[in-house]
């Protein structure tokens, strides 16, 4: 029997020199390739030495690269003319591949999502675009009256939402809409064993991989993952974090820059808190079979990869109630829950978990349950299939 054949545009996916950077596109790319014909289009900026078009052989799935040259980010005309760039590099190298595609899979619903709505009208084919929270949250408000991004309305068949509340900012923005399905990324949970280290010396080390980039489209700029509420929650309770034999671990993209850099000496204990920078994959498991308490403090969400495989190894988790991570974790009881932005609620949830030690090891036990019921990632694949199929049939 044919496969189904379908394209899934990326913008972030793993490269030799950056193994971490879209890995979670990489994971569910391999699961996909089990029900259909899978091709993988990847974006990325063109620099000397570089091909506009490439093809990388993988045995489960065709994955070409398209790069175009990098154009200084100054305003959402910018997007529009990048558009323009990537369609006509894909039109003339990839015209024939791509004829043969029966589903155009965006993962992103700005600059993906346009790209998959304009191959999906120019072939005719059918178009599902995958939400992932930053594109809802924050970019697309700006972008919908750009005439280049219009074309979303015009040709989106279906709707895969990483969380109930992507489903219902997409609807806010885009009105009712027949076929969209709340369809979590989830996680492969065999690969995750439990983990917890004893807290019989009293010490415990918090793990935050959030970073601190600057964002220059987001208003929120360099606290988009929370960090600068973490920095200031850290300092409020600094002596008595150093009291209690406390660490921090702070990695993440920035997280070893000058700026942070700077504040760790502006520490009263510096050596309490250590900076780790942006961490492979491996390291990443590393770090979370040393920690006790996983730190999101993001101001907004999808469903974050990093609660997911960090609660599938049982550790307890301290998140702000953004995006799906109140359909993750029950507040007290698969961990903690404080508002966004609110860094004195973050340190105050910290304090608790220091005090009464106990929770720490019980709602990580919890939410690992929760996570192995409800968000395994072998479901994945099969729900886009049937949105993919009901999508066909609407288009």
């Amino acid at each position: 029997m044919k496969k189904l054949k379908v394209t899934m545009i990326v913008t972030g996916f793993p490269t030799p020199d950056n193994p971490s950077h879209g890995v979670f596109n990489e994971r569910a790319a391999g699961l996909l390739a089990d029900y259909v014909d899978l091709t993988v289009l990847q974006l990325r900026v063109w620099k000397p030495g570089r091909k506009f078009v490439s093809f990388e052989p993988d045995k489960l799935y065709k994955h070409y690269t398209v790069s175009v040259p990098h154009l200084p980010f100054g305003n959402h005309n910018i997007l529009c003319i990048l558009l323009r760039l990537f369609k006509m590099v894909i039109y003339r190298n990839l015209n024939d591949p791509l004829c043969e595609t029966d589903v155009f899979h965006s993962v992103g619903a700005s600059f993906s999502g346009a790209l998959g709505a304009g191959l999906a009208i120019r072939f005719n084919k059918t178009h599902v675009m995958q939400l992932i929270g930053t594109d809802i949250n924050t970019e697309l408000p700006d972008l919908l009256n750009k005439s280049c991004f219009k074309v979303l309305k015009e040709k989106t068949d279906g709707v895969g939402c990483n969380s109930q509340e992507l489903k219902y900012n997409y609807e806010r923005l885009f009105g009712k809409t027949e076929n969209i399905e709340v369809i979590y990324r989830g996680i492969d949970t065999q690969k995750y064993d439990y983990s917890f280290n004893c807290l019989g010396d009293g010490s415990l080390r918090f793990l935050f991989l959030g970073g601190i980039p600057f964002y220059k489209h987001v208003e929120s700029g360099r606290n988009l993952k929370g960090g600068l509420d973490l920095m200031k929650a850290w300092e409020s309770k600094e002596r008595m974090f150093n009291e209690n034999n406390c660490k921090l671990i702070f990695a993440g993209p920035d997280s070893d820059s000058e700026f942070a850099k700077n504040w760790r000496k502006s520490l009263k204990y510096p050596d309490n808190v250590i900076l780790k920078g942006i961490l492979p994959p491996d390291k990443v498991m590393d770090e979370y079979k040393d920690c006790h308490v996983v730190l999101i403090p993001s101001l907004e969400e999808g469903m974050p990869n990093v609660a997911l495989e960090a609660g599938s190894t049982g550790k307890c988790l301290i998140a702000s109630g953004v995006g799906g991570l109140p359909e993750l974790i029950e507040n007290g009881k698969t961990g903690l829950l404080v508002a966004p932005g609110n860094s004195a609620e973050l340190a105050e949830g910290m304090t608790k978990l220091i005090l009464n030690p106990g929770m720490i090891k019980e709602m990580g036990l919890k939410l690992r349950e929760n996570i192995i019921t409800n968000f395994e990632a072998k479901v994945f694949p099969q729900k886009y299939f049937d949105l993919y199929k009901k999508s066909m049939e609407c288009n």
